[in-house]
């Protein structure tokens, strides 16, 4: 399960009752994904609070989405606290587009930090609040019905849990894997930033009745994208989907 490799993963940190609210696997899977999605963005993430510790309500008097597992607050990135590290060309900026940057279906609903950023997909869910100054607070909303067609499996109420970590995704007749690559270039790459001999990419096989297909994509090393985190939401799994690691 991605929570329990969250919880023996030396590079996340994750609040004492945070640890514990995953050991009950109370958490929203995609909250889990987007987790570990800044972890292999940045090379670590800290989690200041997922269920336990966080009040029932909001400063604006709603019922936070952290009560029911589909939320984290994230206390720094890549070893640098979000505390004080706010505004453009920060680690908060790039964390948010990163998180912008996700496929609708596993998008947040909710981005909010001191920063108001468009998303390049259309995604609406980033905005600023003054009593965000210390975290990024990742929301979801509650989608059970859509996230059930995609492969999610209802565990109990304001919370969902997927069978395995998406790695390798079985349709009948039908086998899809993924698993990241270091292409040789021909000839070596260079632009103003620099060159490469090398490209790290994400190759995705499909194989049917003995016959198979293979696709690569590259990650956008600007945005801070690595084939590491492009390969966590390769998989877009329909509800009728198996996975095995």
């Amino acid at each position: 399960m991605l929570g329990d490799e969250l919880l023996a993963a030396r590079n996340v940190s994750i609040s004492t009752g945070g640890r514990g609210d995953l050991q009950q696997h109370r958490i929203d899977p995609r909250v889990e994904m987007a987790i570990r999605y800044l972890q292999a963005s940045f090379g670590s993430v800290s989690v200041s609070t997922l269920i336990s510790g966080h009040s029932v309500f909001t400063t604006s008097g709603n019922v936070s989405a952290h009560v029911f597992g589909r939320a984290a607050d994230i206390s720094a990135v890549g070893g640098t606290a979000i505390f004080g590290h706010q505004g453009p060309q920060t680690v908060t900026e790039r964390a948010v587009r990163l998180l912008l940057m996700l496929p609708n279906d596993v998008a947040p609903r909710q981005i909010i930090s001191l920063m108001d950023l468009d998303g390049t997909t259309g995604n609406a869910g980033s905005f600023a609040l003054p009593d965000h100054a210390d975290h990024i607070h990742i929301g979801y909303s509650d989608t059970h019905r859509r996230a059930a067609r995609r492969g999610y499996v209802p565990r109990r109420a304001g919370c969902l849990r997927r069978r395995l970590h998406p790695v390798t995704v079985m349709f009948p007749a039908v086998q899809i894997t993924v698993r990241t690559v270091t292409l040789a270039l021909a000839e070596t790459f260079t632009i103003a930033r620099g060159s490469s001999d090398s490209e790290d990419v994400v190759v995705v096989e499909l194989t049917h009745d003995g016959i198979s297909g293979i696709g690569e994509g590259s990650p956008v090393d600007y945005w801070g994208e690595t084939a590491a985190s492009m390969a966590i939401f390769a998989p877009v799994l329909p509800s009728n989907a198996s996975i095995r690691a």
